[in-house]
């Protein structure tokens, strides 16, 4: 069965993130990322590899942006890598689903302006 993180838990876990990094002291240069989802596939038992969400409307600096993944499987979070192009980055994690399902996965994009969290689906046979 698959198991979600709720949208307050990640908001939380994003809250507690963005305040350990110091963002949100200053005033925003930029407005927030703006990203969207997607659904996906996977293999049980297998590593999955893949772009979990696109950002768009991106005008800070690349290199401030930094993104959480939330699985969907009781794993826990991991951290996501940026990569793609300049004007539409995207998310990208690997992970492995232990069980077929349906897993609802949180990510939670941020840099000095504040956070933003979007889902993505992954079904895993």
């Amino acid at each position: 069965m698959a198991k979600t993180l709720s949208r307050a838990a990640a908001l939380a876990s994003a809250s507690a993130v963005t305040a350990a990094l110091g963002v949100g002291l200053a005033a925003p240069a930029h407005a927030i990322p703006e990203a969207s989802g997607t659904s996906l596939s996977a293999k049980a038992g297998v590593t999955f590899a893949g772009a979990l969400a696109t950002i768009s409307s991106f005008a800070g600096p690349r290199e401030g942006v930094s993104a959480l993944v939330h699985w969907g499987d009781g794993s826990g979070m991991s951290t996501g890598s940026i990569a793609g192009p300049a004007g539409s980055p995207a998310v990208f994690g690997t992970h492995r689903y232990a069980a077929p399902g349906t897993y609802t996965v949180w990510v939670i994009v941020f840099d000095a302006s504040g956070a933003r969290s979007v889902t993505s689906t992954v079904t895993v046979r």
